[in-house]
């Protein structure tokens, strides 16, 4: 069975924070297997610290004038990688596995957009390959470490009160 962990330390924002391991945890991390999935704040969410990595970048990219003259495209852009990470740590406040995954799912899609917006900004001249390539790989990162989550949570038994 795959278990999604958690960082104890969020502050560090390599990009190798994505860890599934198959029922143990190493280098200071602990696995979802807690009720509250082993994470004490949305901060700790591997899922969380890649969206929050993806967003701060989509804001790095959009930011030369260029780009930024662009609106609309921008706001979009932003919007949707902000709506992950906010969905990520809306979801986890909820205290309920079903309705974390939920807004899993709704952060998936986000991340979805985000892609799309990525393409788009491509095809008009605003983004050189390489970085378009970069992003895509971490949002696809994000999107797998998110899903595995959501699927560890839709097998939760939600407790009775």
């Amino acid at each position: 069975e795959s278990i999604v962990l958690v960082r104890r330390s969020f502050d560090d924002r390599s990009t190798d924070v994505l860890r599934t391991f198959y029922g143990r945890s190493t280098d200071g991390m602990r696995s979802a297997s807690g009720s509250r999935m082993g994470a004490n704040t949305y901060r700790e969410l591997v899922c969380w610290q890649l969206a929050d990595e993806l967003h701060r970048r989509i804001v790095a990219i959009t930011s030369p004038p260029t780009v930024a003259r662009d609106f609309k495209f921008c706001n979009q852009i932003r919007d949707a990688s902000m709506s992950a990470s906010s969905n990520i740590a809306e979801g986890f406040a909820r205290r309920s596995p079903p309705d974390f995954a939920r807004f899993l799912t709704i952060a998936r899609g986000s991340l979805a957009e985000t892609q799309v917006q990525l393409r788009s900004g491509l095809d008009r001249g605003y983004f050189e390959q390489e970085d378009v390539v970069e992003l895509l790989r971490l949002a696809a990162r994000c999107d797998r470490v998110t899903s595995a989550l959501r699927a560890y949570l839709w097998r939760c038994k939600t407790p009775r009160t």
